[in-house]
């Protein structure tokens, strides 16, 4: 066995669950038979599956990565990535580009940006609201709750965390 032979590291299987070399030809005829049925005046045809599933899988993958898998609400931002690429089909140039995993892989990113930023105001909001004096909103909880915290232990938790 030569030096060469040791060294060398056995190649690894890519994990590629969506070739653009496959989806692009099928979003260019969807989009194609799209244009031809609106040109006349025929129903949308719809999406093909293929489609739909490449979407779920980038979504879901990119679900999966270390900036979003922690996440409690990572359901909210798969479905916003979906939502995001199905209307992203429509507007793919494809003359111009020939990468519909990319396009699609940026579309869901930036929406589970958006949905991040969301819940992270949503929950700055509820936090003021909590803490404020003012509101009575949280003074009280469901009458079937066993639980009572009075605002005063709750602002010493936030605060002093007592």
């Amino acid at each position: 066995m030569t030096t060469e032979q040791q060294t060398r590291k056995p190649e690894k299987k890519a994990n590629h669950y969506v070739h653009n070399d496959v989806l692009l030809p099928i979003i260019i005829d969807f989009r194609k038979r799209r244009d031809q049925a609106i040109a006349e005046g025929k129903p949308e045809p719809p999406m093909p599956n293929e489609i739909g599933k490449a979407i779920l899988d980038i979504a879901n993958g990119l679900a999966k990565r270390f900036n979003f898998r922690d996440y409690s609400y990572i359901d909210e931002m798969i479905g916003a990535g979906i939502r995001d690429c199905i209307g992203g089909v429509y507007s793919f140039n494809y003359e111009k580009y020939d990468k519909p995993y990319s396009y699609f892989n940026r579309i869901c990113w930036w929406a589970f940006v958006g949905v991040i930023k969301e819940e992270k105001q949503e929950h700055a909001e509820r936090t003021k609201l909590m803490l404020d004096p003012t509101v009575v909103g949280f003074d009280t909880l469901d009458a079937d709750s066993d639980m009572n915290i009075s605002r005063q232990e709750l602002q010493d938790f936030f605060y002093n965390g007592k």
